[in-house]
């Protein structure tokens, strides 16, 4: 995978004219690729499965609603398989992590029911109708099921951090899937110093987490050592087998990031476990300008975290 360097040049006169032009670069740069992505998936005409992969808080879900529409422009039919579906039961994971002695892990593909996923695969690849998990994650269980069969010119996009994972790969290589791997890949080279796509990646779950999901930054520290581990282990020794992929860093992340941090990790106190890490975290990013959420496009892949 080649790695390149995003390059944050601050204007002195930093006004609403500059921030638009900002945004509008990241924008575009994003649009790009995905603009080659479909030509290429389109350009497959036997294609029948993609699997959409990257770690947490890469983009995958407005990569995935940007590939649908694309490709139905197209009159490609888009069927979206999520593997978040296929979580097995809190309650059963729970269990079965205790049985083992082991901490439980949301990341790891034990999390997954493998053999229902195959099934389903098993089933659609036979011209059969298939009941897709429908998994609510405010209970933690499967909550019911949507029946699918497949139409001739359907593609089915898997999606999800498990995607390229060995014992998935294993149920799709038969159909010639086509592996997209999405990431914060560059280096964001700025004025007062660099971001690594990891770092970006932490700041923009802090934020989503808090919004989106009432977590707390503790509870977001706390699970972010396991999804590091996670990767290291289970995503990035693959990405190597994508036949493509995307960086989803953008240009006008540390302005767009500032305020929205300050309100997540501004509450914490001094004696705090992850005190003196937020504050590490808020000190990167104390001399960046502040942008608002406000002047991103309705499309922006940035919608997903803020």
């Amino acid at each position: 995978m080649k790695y390149s360097m995003v390059r944050l040049d601050l204007p002195e006169k930093f006004d609403l004219a500059a921030k638009k032009n900002l945004i509008q670069m990241g924008e575009e740069r994003f649009e790009r690729q995905l603009g080659d992505l479909t030509r290429t998936m389109l350009s497959k005409k036997d294609l029948k499965v993609v699997s959409l992969c990257g770690p947490s808080c890469a983009g995958k879900t407005t990569t995935a609603k940007k590939i649908i529409a694309e490709c139905e422009k197209a009159g490609r039919r888009v069927v979206t398989l999520s593997i978040d579906d296929f979580y097995k039961d809190h309650w059963v994971l729970v269990a079965e992590c205790e049985a083992k002695g082991v901490k439980t892990d949301y990341e790891s593909v034990d999390a997954i029911d493998v053999d229902y996923l195959g099934l389903c695969f098993d089933r659609i690849f036979k011209d059969l109708a298939a009941r897709l998990p429908i998994f609510d994650f405010t209970v933690g269980e499967r909550v019911g099921y949507r029946p699918y069969r497949m139409r001739e010119q359907d593609l089915l996009l898997l999606e999800g951090i498990q995607a390229m994972y060995p014992a998935v790969r294993a149920l799709i290589e038969k159909h010639s899937p086509f592996y997209v791997f999405i990431d914060a890949i560059d280096i964001l080279s700025t004025p007062y110093g660099d971001f690594d796509g990891r770092e970006l990646r932490l700041c923009r779950r802090l934020v989503r987490d808090f919004s989106r999901r009432n977590s707390s930054a503790e509870n977001t520290f706390d699970l972010w050592k396991q999804v590091v581990e996670n990767e290291e282990k289970s995503i990035y020794p693959y990405k190597g087998l994508a036949d493509f992929t995307i960086s989803s860093t953008m240009v006008y992340e540390p302005m767009m990031l500032k305020e929205p941090l300050k309100n997540v990790l501004g509450i914490l106190k001094a004696t705090d476990r992850y005190a003196e890490k937020a504050g590490e975290i808020l000190r990167r990013f104390e001399h960046f300008p502040q942008m608002d959420d406000t002047l991103l496009p309705d499309h922006s892949v940035y919608h997903e975290f803020i």
